[in-house]
């Protein structure tokens, strides 16, 4: 009897003895943002591995790795060899055959069309003059000299040599006049002609003379008749030629001319063409503008056709692309934002937009791959670079608990009669520190260390404040805004 007393007296001290205190904490309506966190790289749409079309040496390398290069920009020059030199003979034969088809097409221009002129006068002039010669000495032949024919020949002969050697010294001063830029070329030819007649007066004379001094044979007419005959055909004939030439003059231009110096000038263009062509082969220029990712050549190196000398990203047309649960389309939609963490620059993050989800689904995996579009990308942004990606799917209002109050992912405990009671809850959303749950209403307090204790033991409850968020720099599943973030919890 006296050992049951004992028990009783301690079991009801045990019973008296105070209840242990647990931290409780109230719910907190927060706005909750549910994210997709998932890691990636980024890719240039747009990627050309460039080469050359032709085989030889490489002469230059004008980038290096890393550079950003713009549209059109001599990126490698290979050894051009005697290339250059056929381009630049091609560049004058496309010169020649220019200005050639311009003279064409300008026609006769007004000196020439006066030259002409000139030359038919100069022609009929000389050979008229000729021509009376060749008359004047048959005549005197067939008629016989005479004193008095002789003394005025003798005269007409020292004025003729007086006239001729005027002639001559005119002449020559043209000459000089003209090399100075004095006189014309017409006033040139003027003074040639007045030479031309002067010396064919003289000798004319001088024949004149000699016929008039002895008596004249058969043979000498007949010679002299022919000579007449040959002036009449020459005068005739140079005539004739130099109407030729100044109507041909007139007439240009003439269209078989024409379509002649247009087609050398179109086979000069073609051939030059075909030169700029062969240097430009040799010159590997940046099709677009972009990033150099890659170098795999260097100056003296021969190279091949079709060989990959440089990788060039076309950094203005870049994505996103990461792979998510497949459970998580519901979730995402085209156009929703994110904010994307470079793990080499946590402190520098930037923004996207869900530009493509799928088409398809990786069975296998069961991923889903999710394509997003920077809106402004960072000038550290590398083709394949590593990314941590946070979609925001939804932004609600909910109650929202620290995680450290859950067990089990459903159960939170309460303080009921002196004792620990499990309350079933839905959570909607979970966080680094915190979760947005359903089923608790706003003023009820639940343990705050929940796995600390059991369903059912005696406790007294001590409201605290819950803990706020970490603070820091943003980082996946934590919002650059501050505000909770949540990460989606399978369904």
């Amino acid at each position: 009897m006296l050992l049951l007393g004992v028990l009783v007296v301690a079991l009801v001290g045990w019973q008296l003895r105070p209840a242990p205190t647990v931290d409780v904490v109230l719910p907190r309506e927060r706005e909750v943002v549910e994210l997709i966190l998932a890691s990636g790289r980024l890719r240039a749409v747009r990627q050309s591995q460039l080469g050359s079309s032709v085989s030889g040496s490489v002469a230059r390398v004008l980038v290096e790795e890393g550079d950003q290069v713009r549209k059109g920009q001599l990126l490698i020059e290979l050894d051009d060899g005697d290339i250059l030199a056929q381009r630049d003979q091609a560049r004058h034969a496309v010169e020649t055959a220019s200005s050639e088809l311009a003279r064409v097409e300008r026609g006769a221009q007004p000196e020439e069309l006066a030259r002409a002129r000139a030359e038919l006068e100069q022609a009929s002039q000389v050979n008229r003059a000729r021509l009376e010669q060749a008359r004047q000495r048959l005549d005197q032949l067939e008629r016989g000299g005479r004193p008095e024919e002789r003394g005025e020949a003798r005269a007409n002969l020292a004025r003729a040599r007086s006239e001729r050697e005027q002639a001559d010294r005119d002449m020559a001063r043209a000459r000089d006049l003209f090399a100075q830029g004095a006189i014309s070329r017409s006033e040139l030819e003027q003074a040639t002609l007045a030479q031309s007649r002067a010396l064919a007066s003289q000798q004319a004379l001088q024949e004149r003379l000699r016929l008039a001094s002895q008596p004249a044979r058969p043979e000498e007419i007949a010679a002299a008749r022919a000579e007449l005959e040959a002036a009449r055909a020459t005068l005739s004939t140079s005539e004739q030629v130099a109407r030729q030439n100044l109507g041909l003059l007139a007439r240009q231009p003439y269209p078989e001319d024409r379509s002649l110096a247009r087609a050398r000038l179109a086979e000069a263009e073609s051939a030059f063409r075909n030169a700029v062509e062969q240097v430009e082969r040799r010159q590997i220029r940046a099709p677009m503008a972009g990033l150099i990712t890659r170098r795999n050549v260097e100056p003296g190196q021969s190279i091949n056709t079709g060989t990959a000398l440089l990788t060039l990203a076309a950094m203005e047309r870049t994505e996103i692309y990461v792979e998510t649960d497949e459970t998580n389309l519901p979730r995402l939609k085209v156009g929703q934002s994110a904010t994307v963490f470079p793990p080499a620059f946590r402190e520098q993050p930037f923004t996207a937009r869900v530009s493509q989800i799928g088409p398809d689904v990786d069975a296998t995996r069961g991923v889903v791959p999710v394509r997003l579009k920077p809106e402004r990308l960072p000038e550290y942004a590398r083709p394949d670079m590593t990314l941590d990606v946070s979609i925001e799917v939804r932004r609600l209002k909910a109650l929202s608990l620290p995680l450290s109050c859950l067990i089990n992912d459903n159960t939170c405990l309460v303080v009921e009669g002196g004792r620990l009671r499990a309350l079933t809850v839905k959570v909607l959303a979970r966080g680094q520190n915190w979760a947005a749950i359903e089923g608790l209403d706003e003023g009820r307090a639940v343990v705050q260390n929940a796995t600390t204790v059991e369903p059912g033991q005696r406790a007294r409850a001590r409201t605290v404040e819950p803990p706020e968020l970490e603070s820091g720099p943003p980082a996946a599943g934590n919002d650059p805004n501050g505000k909770t973030n949540y990460e989606p919890v399978g369904q």
